[in-house]
C-alpha cells in the first residue's frame, strides 16, 4: 500500500470505502455518521492527495488509485 498524505484513520476509512465503490450515504451508516461528514472526509482527503501530487478528483481516478495502493480488490 501507498503513504497515505497525512489523513486522519476516519479520512482513510471513508476514502478507502468510497474507493470500493460505495456511496457516501452507505459508507456514512457504516462509519455511524452522517453524508455531509463523510463528503467533508472524503473532500479534505482527496485535498491531501492533490497537495502531495495525485489527482483524485474523480470517483474513477479515485478508483483506480485505489486498486493500484492496494486498498479497493480488483473486481
Amino acid at each position: 500500500a501507498d503513504a497515505l498524505p497525512g489523513l486522519g484513520k476516519r479520512e482513510q476509512r471513508a476514502l478507502v470505502l468510497y474507493a470500493s465503490g460505495l456511496t457516501s450515504k452507505v459508507v456514512a451508516t457504516a462509519m455511524s455518521t452522517t453524508d455531509e461528514t463523510v463528503k467533508s472526509y472524503i473532500k479534505r482527503a482527496r485535498r491531501k492527495y492533490r497537495d502531495a501530487g495525485t489527482d483524485l478528483g474523480t470517483k474513477i481516478k479515485l478508483r483506480d488509485h485505489g486498486i493500484r495502493a492496494g486498498w479497493v480488490p480488483k473486481q
